[in-house]
């Protein structure tokens, strides 16, 4: 990992979040969709993200319920 950023290579969005606040932080993305697509893309995409947060998956039912 260290000589990957030793090259100025960095480490992608390892989650929605992580990717929505990138996106927000990228001015020629944002300029590019234009500002009024850009809020409401980032705005459904919070929305998502927060759904998402909320939902147990399988693997955490499995994992987890074995305990109780």
């Amino acid at each position: 990992m260290e000589e990957i950023t030793a090259k100025g290579i960095k480490v992608l969005p390892q989650s929605l979040n992580e990717a929505i606040d990138a996106l927000e932080k990228n001015s020629v993305i944002c300029n590019g969709l234009g500002p009024d697509l850009a809020r409401e893309f980032i705005r459904l995409k919070r929305m998502e993200w927060t759904e998402y947060s909320r939902h147990v998956s399988e693997w955490e039912s499995k994992r987890y319920l074995e305990f109780f």
